[in-house]
């Protein structure tokens, strides 16, 4: 990162908090979503800690798998498969997405918006 934006933020009167909001996860952005991304996908193919937390209220869909195959049911393992693969392609759809999403560096505001489009409108009435 940048050591400059965190001067800036302090000339500039910002809050510490304001920067981080305005400046450092806007430039991060990709960082964050791969690291969410990792996460994501690691969890979804972790089953051997998961399985122990299984009850007869609640049960994980990897355990639900091996339920299955435990009695031979191969075609709703199949289904399920199915599902956890779909479930993974969007999300690794949705990160790509977000992260080649262009970032404004300066979002206006509302007022800003309204006074811009009425400037416009008189321009094009006297043209």
């Amino acid at each position: 990162m940048n050591l400059n934006w965190e001067n800036t933020a302090k000339l500039m009167g910002d809050s510490w908090l304001k920067t981080v909001w305005r400046i450092l996860i806007p430039n991060s952005r990709v960082t964050i979503v791969d690291i969410f991304s990792y996460y994501f996908f690691n969890s979804m193919v972790t089953i051997s800690a998961v399985i122990f937390l299984t009850s007869a209220n609640t049960m994980v869909i990897t355990a639900k798998l091996k339920e299955l195959q435990h009695f031979g049911r191969f075609n709703d393992i199949f289904m399920l498969s199915l599902f956890l693969l779909v479930i993974n392609l969007v999300m690794k759809g949705l990160t790509q997405l977000i992260k080649r999403m262009p970032v404004p560096l300066f979002p206006a505001k509302k007022e800003e918006k309204k006074l811009s489009a009425k400037v416009t409108t008189i321009h094009r009435k006297k043209a």
